[in-house]
């Protein structure tokens, strides 16, 4: 009788029997949703992420946007601007954003197909993302490197120790095993080296690029997986990957002379000055604790390490008057270079960017907020808003403060007063300009724009098939520019290209040094080109 009751149940009330859960997010996820206070790193530390999502993220911090501070919003509206086709996403990144909102909404893991609830037995690290995978073309000349973590000096007291050897040994990728022989290079600039060419980030290199017609000088087989823009000084080119390495290349030989293992993703390019490298690392998917670092250049050891809170060193350190300034967490620091120690802090809002810093001033972007402080003093001296999160670093030249928002807009303030001098409407804005002579080089999804400082005003623009631009560099009257694959030479008066590089995968922003240009490419190596 009661098996008769149970199969005229399921033929008459079908839908009762098959459909599932309505919401199979753990119900600690569900109030942080509830409450509006849900993001993907809440959804990585429950580990109900795809491995892709890593590399994901990774890609998009490039863009200059945060995907695992994003909360549903900020998913819902990439993924309305990506059907839109106002954002340059690819169908990987789509597909990732996608299934992440599906996930956020009510725990469903279908779409994509990788993205299933992790096993409660599975390990308590997310899932690291995909390696790139190993070249056949071996090479006896290399050597091998020790990761250089484990050779790291005793620490003062007041920092946190380096981690033990027996925690290094074994993560670090496979060395490269490409590497063409190099003849050798010319000296570049023989001051700091800093992302964007400086403290100001104008995005113009004191040391000259190649003149072209390009040739590849060596590439090197190194990283496992997305890595940095290098920054190139005395001899030493420097990068960090999400494989929780920065790495530096002889770039005489064209072959890796150390690398260090820093316990999470190296997402910003390093600074370099007096002999030590600086960098930080942020949250990933490793378990590592966050800091900035200060490694000797030429061994690899480590000087000092600043302990960071949760989120990490989510910005590239800038160098200037004797202290190094860099964001970490909803945090400035300015940092004694020679210990370690904080010399000031200020608390922002939200989650700082890379800092720009001129005639004693710090410029950062936080949110929707691009704030300044005099450097040393604590003391704000204003706050310009934007329609939406400021997406670039600032760069600081002229009188103005130049920067791109997700509100489609690029906008110069006054450097003293914050107020607004002029906004140039265009695609979503994901890499800083370059400012010099008085122009604007700005770069959008696919078009490059030169404009007036001064007034905003179209000089030319270029448009590049959705070419994923990156940030511009100015290398004297030439602009270098990245765009996918492509380094691409232009001339910046008009605009006109006079050569272009093709790489095997889309590549970084270029440092420029002796005639050189050196850059990493998604095919696993970096490059010089000559």
């Amino acid at each position: 009788m009661r098996l008769w009751l149970l199969l005229l149940f399921l033929f008459v009330c079908p839908a009762y029997a098959s459909e599932p859960a309505v919401d199979a997010l753990p119900p600690e996820l569900v109030r942080l949703r509830d409450d509006g206070r849900l993001t993907v790193r809440a959804l990585w530390a429950w580990k109900l992420v795809p491995a892709s999502t890593a590399t994901t993220a990774m890609e998009l911090r490039t863009m200059g946007l945060d995907l695992i501070g994003a909360d549903r919003a900020q998913l819902a509206a990439w993924v309305r601007e990506a059907e839109e086709g106002t954002a340059a996403f690819s169908p990987a990144q789509r597909e990732v954003l996608s299934g992440l909102l599906a996930m956020m909404d009510s725990g469903n893991a279908a779409a994509p197909a990788d993205m299933q609830p992790a096993d409660a037995s599975a390990a308590a690290a997310p899932p690291a993302p995909d390696a790139v995978p190993a070249v056949s073309d071996a090479v006896d000349a290399v050597p091998a490197v020790p990761d250089m973590a484990a050779a790291a000096p005793p620490v003062p007291d007041t920092v946190a120790a380096a981690p033990p050897a027996s925690e290094v040994a074994g993560s670090a990728p496979q060395l490269p095993d490409a590497v063409e022989a190099a003849p050798s290079v010319p000296g570049g600039a023989s001051g700091p080296a800093m992302y964007r060419g400086g403290a100001a980030r104008t995005g113009v290199s004191e040391a000259s690029g190649p003149a072209g017609p390009a040739a590849v000088l060596w590439k090197l087989k190194v990283g496992g997986g997305t890595c940095t823009a290098p920054v190139v000084l005395d001899g030493l080119a420097c990068f960090g990957s999400v494989d929780g390495h920065l790495y530096a290349v002889d770039v005489a030989a064209g072959a890796l002379k150390w690398k260090f293992f820093a316990e999470d993703w190296v997402d910003q390019p390093p600074a370099m000055a007096g002999g030590t490298v600086f960098f930080g690392n942020v949250v990933g998917d490793r378990s590592g604790d966050r800091h900035l670092f200060a490694l000797d250049a030429a061994t690899g050891s480590e000087k000092w390490r600043f302990k960071s809170l949760y989120y990490g060193v989510n910005s590239s350190p800038a160098m200037v008057d004797g202290a190094i300034c860099f964001g970490a967490g909803k945090h400035v620091y300015s940092a004694d270079p020679q210990t370690g120690d904080a010399k000031w802090g200020f608390e922002a809002s939200d989650t700082v960017g890379t800092p720009a810093v001129s005639d004693g001033t710090a410029f950062f972007a936080h949110a929707n907020r691009l704030t300044a402080v005099n450097l040393g003093s604590e003391a704000e001296k204003w706050t310009f808003r934007a329609g939406a999160n400021i997406t670039t670093c600032p760069a600081v030249s002229d009188g103005l403060v130049v920067f791109g928002s997700d509100d489609f807009n690029i906008y110069a303030v006054d450097v003293q007063t914050g107020v607004e001098k002029w906004k140039f409407g265009t695609g979503l804005i994901h890499h800083p300009a370059a400012v010099h002579d008085g122009v604007v080089y700005a770069v959008s999804a696919d078009n490059l724009h030169a404009l007036d400082a001064a007034t905003g005003a179209v000089k030319w623009t270029v448009n590049t098939q959705r070419a994923h631009l990156k940030a511009p560099v100015v290398d004297g009257d030439a602009l270098m520019l990245a765009a996918g694959n492509f380094l691409l030479r232009l001339d910046r008066a008009s605009g006109q290209e006079s050569w272009r590089f093709e790489a095997g995968g889309e590549i970084t922003s270029p440092a420029l040094s002796g005639g050189v240009a050196y850059f990493w490419s998604e095919d696993g190596h970096l490059y010089a080109v000559r």
